[in-house]
């Protein structure tokens, strides 16, 4: 997420990342996770590891899917709840690449997937305000 490059990409995200953050705000500054944007690529890295290990696993078996699982379960305890869909969203881009060219390219994917996210999650919150 390079602010200079990208502008648009940054002001288009915010709003929803800023949600996300503050919805876990406590969880992640304890990892030294201080911002949105800060969790916004944090959140790609990991997803990115674990499609490595998803990668590995077919190819060389080096991870087993107990690890692949367990590597899962952790981001997800460590507040990345968004993890499992998040790396299934980064496995249509490798399954796409050719089409998408860069990762740049697929970037307004990602950020389609974290307004959907943070406005289910929005949704689900919202329950409590109603009642």
């Amino acid at each position: 997420l390079d602010e200079n490059k990208y502008p648009d990409y940054v002001k288009e995200l915010e709003p929803a990342a800023t949600d996300l953050f503050n919805s876990s705000r406590w969880s992640m500054a304890k990892q030294a996770y201080g911002n949105w944007k800060t969790v916004i690529n944090e959140s790609l890295v990991r997803a990115a590891v674990i499609c490595y290990m998803l990668d590995k696993d077919m190819l060389d078996k080096d991870y087993k899917p107990e690890e692949i699982k367990n590597e899962l379960l952790e981001q997800v305890q460590r507040n990345f709840r968004w993890m499992p869909e998040l790396v299934s969203l980064l496995r249509k881009y490798e399954e796409r690449q050719v089409k998408y060219g860069s990762f740049e390219n697929f970037y307004p994917r990602v950020i389609d997937f974290f307004e959907d996210y943070a406005k289910k999650e929005n949704k689900r919150l919202d329950v409590i305000k109603s009642k």
